[in-house]
Formats: structure tokens, C-alpha cells, sequence
């Protein structure tokens, strides 16, 4: 499927679909051979098609699991610092447990922002390996 002009493939896809081969007495062993040989090629290509959606689905599903926890991240730094400032507010002093329970949540946000960073980034080399297919670059 690599090596085929895509754009001609596709061309041909509605024609061997719709066609009617019983209405075709016409047809030379050669041209029966080719017409064979193009629809295994037809099928390879959607069948190349199917793999690479699926695969790109995979990949979104990813970048969601990676979103929720790194949502769930965030909400939790937020409430260690939400924590932290009310109780340096009621102490008027810093306090040192809640300011390591504030850099510790950071430290996880930042860490589950590295996940969903590295999921976007699969997700757009697949996506982009999915469109050269589309476009005929392989």
C-alpha cells in the first residue's frame, strides 16, 4: 500500500464497489487478473485504513485518561494550597508542613503535565502519519 498512488486507488474504490462483474462478459483473462489484483490491493488499503483509525483512537482515548488525571492533579494542588494559605492566614506565620504538602501537589501536577503532554504529542504523530495516508505520502 505504500508504494500505490492513493489518490488513483481511491478513484477506483466506488467503481469496485458498485460495479457489476456478471454484466462484464467482455473481460480477458488479463483484465480478470488485473481487476483481481486491484481488489486485493483496494481491501489491503482499507484494511490499512481501519488499523490506522483505531490506532488514532487509541491515542485520544489516552490523551482523556491523561486530561482526567491530570485534572484531578490540579484540583488536588489546589486544594493542598487552598489549605496552606487558610492556615498561614489563621497563624500569620508559614507553615512548613503545609508548604511541603503544597510542593509535593506541584510536583505531582507537574508530572501528570508531563503525561498529557507526551499523550498530545503521540496523538499528533499519529494523527499526521494518518493524514499523509490520506493525502498519498505513505
Amino acid at each position: 500500500v505504500r508504494s500505490t498512488d492513493v489518490r488513483s486507488l481511491e478513484a477506483c474504490l466506488d467503481t469496485l464497489q458498485r460495479g457489476s462483474l456478471p454484466s462484464e462478459r467482455a473481460l480477458s483473462a488479463r483484465n480478470c487478473a488485473q481487476l483481481f489484483r486491484l481488489m486485493q490491493l483496494a481491501l489491503e488499503y482499507l484494511a490499512h485504513l481501519r488499523a490506522s483509525h483505531a490506532s488514532l483512537l487509541a491515542r485520544y482515548d489516552d490523551v482523556a485518561a491523561a486530561a482526567d488525571g491530570w485534572r484531578a492533579c490540579a484540583a488536588a494542588y489546589l486544594e493542598v494550597a487552598d489549605g496552606f494559605l487558610a492556615e498561614c492566614a489563621d497563624a500569620r506565620a508559614l507553615s512548613r508542613p503545609r508548604l511541603e504538602g503544597v510542593d509535593g501537589a506541584r510536583t505531582e501536577l507537574e508530572a501528570a503535565d508531563a503525561v498529557y503532554n507526551a499523550a498530545l504529542d503521540r496523538l499528533e504523530v499519529r494523527a499526521c502519519a494518518c493524514v499523509c495516508l490520506l493525502c498519498g505520502g505513505g
